[in-house]
Protein backbone atom coordinates (compact mmCIF):
# COMPACT_ATOMS: atom_id res chain seq x y z
CA UNK A 1 0.00 0.00 0.00
CA UNK A 2 0.98 3.55 -0.64
CA UNK A 3 2.47 5.76 2.09
CA UNK A 4 -0.08 8.44 1.16
CA UNK A 5 -2.89 6.09 2.16
CA UNK A 6 -1.17 5.45 5.46
CA UNK A 7 -0.81 9.16 6.19
CA UNK A 8 -4.43 9.69 5.14
CA UNK A 9 -5.61 6.99 7.55
CA UNK A 10 -3.62 8.51 10.41
CA UNK A 11 -4.99 11.97 9.59
CA UNK A 12 -8.52 10.54 9.56
CA UNK A 13 -7.88 8.86 12.91
CA UNK A 14 -6.70 12.17 14.38
CA UNK A 15 -9.78 13.97 13.05
CA UNK A 16 -12.09 11.25 14.42
CA UNK A 17 -10.47 11.64 17.85
CA UNK A 18 -11.03 15.39 17.62
CA UNK A 19 -14.67 14.83 16.60
CA UNK A 20 -15.25 12.47 19.52
CA UNK A 21 -13.73 15.04 21.89
CA UNK A 22 -16.02 17.70 20.44
CA UNK A 23 -19.07 15.48 20.90
CA UNK A 24 -18.04 14.79 24.51
CA UNK A 25 -17.72 18.54 25.12
CA UNK A 26 -21.12 19.09 23.52
CA UNK A 27 -22.60 16.45 25.84
CA UNK A 28 -21.08 18.21 28.84
CA UNK A 29 -22.65 21.48 27.71
CA UNK A 30 -26.03 19.84 27.15
CA UNK A 31 -26.22 18.25 30.60
CA UNK A 32 -24.75 21.17 32.53
CA UNK A 33 -26.95 23.09 34.92
CA UNK A 34 -26.45 26.42 33.18
CA UNK A 35 -27.09 25.48 29.54
CA UNK A 36 -25.26 28.15 27.59
CA UNK A 37 -26.97 28.31 24.19
CA UNK A 38 -24.14 30.31 22.65
CA UNK A 39 -21.54 27.75 23.72
CA UNK A 40 -23.71 24.89 22.46
CA UNK A 41 -24.07 26.59 19.06
CA UNK A 42 -20.33 27.28 18.90
CA UNK A 43 -19.62 23.64 19.68
CA UNK A 44 -22.04 22.54 16.95
CA UNK A 45 -20.18 24.73 14.45
CA UNK A 46 -16.86 23.24 15.59
CA UNK A 47 -18.25 19.71 15.15
CA UNK A 48 -19.51 20.60 11.65
CA UNK A 49 -16.08 21.95 10.75
CA UNK A 50 -14.38 18.75 11.90
CA UNK A 51 -16.90 16.65 9.97
CA UNK A 52 -16.14 18.64 6.81
CA UNK A 53 -12.41 18.06 7.34
CA UNK A 54 -13.05 14.33 7.65
CA UNK A 55 -15.01 14.40 4.38
CA UNK A 56 -12.17 16.23 2.61
CA UNK A 57 -9.67 13.66 3.93
CA UNK A 58 -11.91 10.84 2.70
CA UNK A 59 -12.16 12.42 -0.75
CA UNK A 60 -8.38 12.83 -0.94
CA UNK A 61 -7.90 9.21 0.06
CA UNK A 62 -10.37 8.02 -2.58
CA UNK A 63 -8.43 9.99 -5.20
CA UNK A 64 -5.28 8.09 -4.21
CA UNK A 65 -6.87 4.67 -4.26
CA UNK A 66 -9.38 3.78 -6.94
CA UNK A 67 -10.67 0.76 -5.03
CA UNK A 68 -13.72 1.81 -3.03
CA UNK A 69 -13.50 -1.13 -0.62
CA UNK A 70 -10.43 -0.15 1.38
CA UNK A 71 -11.54 -2.28 4.35
CA UNK A 72 -11.44 -5.50 2.31
CA UNK A 73 -8.08 -4.53 0.84
CA UNK A 74 -6.59 -3.88 4.29
CA UNK A 75 -8.01 -7.11 5.72
CA UNK A 76 -6.56 -9.05 2.78
CA UNK A 77 -3.11 -7.53 3.27
CA UNK A 78 -0.46 -8.88 5.65
CA UNK A 79 0.37 -5.49 7.14
CA UNK A 80 -0.59 -5.48 10.83
CA UNK A 81 -0.15 -1.71 11.13
CA UNK A 82 -2.93 -1.12 8.60
CA UNK A 83 -5.16 -3.66 10.32
CA UNK A 84 -4.57 -1.98 13.68
CA UNK A 85 -5.41 1.49 12.41
CA UNK A 86 -8.50 0.10 10.65
CA UNK A 87 -9.71 -1.39 13.94
CA UNK A 88 -9.11 1.94 15.67
CA UNK A 89 -11.00 3.83 12.94
CA UNK A 90 -13.96 1.46 13.19
CA UNK A 91 -13.93 1.76 16.98
CA UNK A 92 -13.91 5.56 16.79
CA UNK A 93 -16.72 5.44 14.24
CA UNK A 94 -18.89 3.38 16.60
CA UNK A 95 -18.11 5.64 19.58
CA UNK A 96 -18.93 8.74 17.52
CA UNK A 97 -22.23 7.26 16.35
CA UNK A 98 -23.22 6.43 19.93
CA UNK A 99 -22.23 9.83 21.31
CA UNK A 100 -23.99 11.63 18.47
CA UNK A 101 -27.17 9.67 19.14
CA UNK A 102 -27.00 10.49 22.87
CA UNK A 103 -26.46 14.19 22.13
CA UNK A 104 -29.38 14.20 19.68
CA UNK A 105 -31.67 12.70 22.31
CA UNK A 106 -30.65 15.40 24.81
CA UNK A 107 -31.23 18.16 22.26
CA UNK A 108 -34.69 16.77 21.41
CA UNK A 109 -35.52 16.40 25.09
CA UNK A 110 -34.47 19.98 25.83
CA UNK A 111 -36.48 21.30 22.88
CA UNK A 112 -39.54 19.32 23.98
CA UNK A 113 -39.23 20.71 27.51
CA UNK A 114 -38.77 24.26 26.23
CA UNK A 115 -41.79 23.90 23.96
CA UNK A 116 -43.92 22.62 26.85
CA UNK A 117 -42.82 25.46 29.12
CA UNK A 118 -43.57 28.06 26.45
CA UNK A 119 -46.97 26.52 25.93
CA UNK A 120 -47.68 26.77 29.67
CA UNK A 121 -46.66 30.40 30.09
CA UNK A 122 -48.14 31.68 26.84
CA UNK A 123 -51.75 32.69 27.31
CA UNK A 124 -54.16 30.78 25.14
CA UNK A 125 -56.78 32.38 22.96
CA UNK A 126 -59.55 30.69 24.90
CA UNK A 127 -60.07 31.41 28.56
CA UNK A 128 -62.90 30.68 30.94
CA UNK A 129 -64.92 33.56 32.38
CA UNK A 130 -68.28 33.98 34.05
CA UNK A 131 -71.09 35.18 31.84
CA UNK A 132 -73.96 37.50 32.81
CA UNK A 133 -76.00 34.64 34.35
CA UNK A 134 -73.11 33.62 36.59
CA UNK A 135 -72.23 30.45 34.74
CA UNK A 136 -68.76 29.53 33.58
CA UNK A 137 -68.41 30.10 29.82
CA UNK A 138 -65.64 30.31 27.24
CA UNK A 139 -64.83 33.59 25.52
CA UNK A 140 -62.61 34.27 22.57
Amino acid sequence: MDIRIKSSLYKEKELLQELLTGLDEQYALLVSVDRDAVAICAMAEKIDSIAKSIAVTEIERRKIISNEDLVAEIEASDNEEYKTILKELLRFKKLIENQNEINSVFVKQNLFFTKKMLKMITPSEKFDTYNNSGKLGTNK
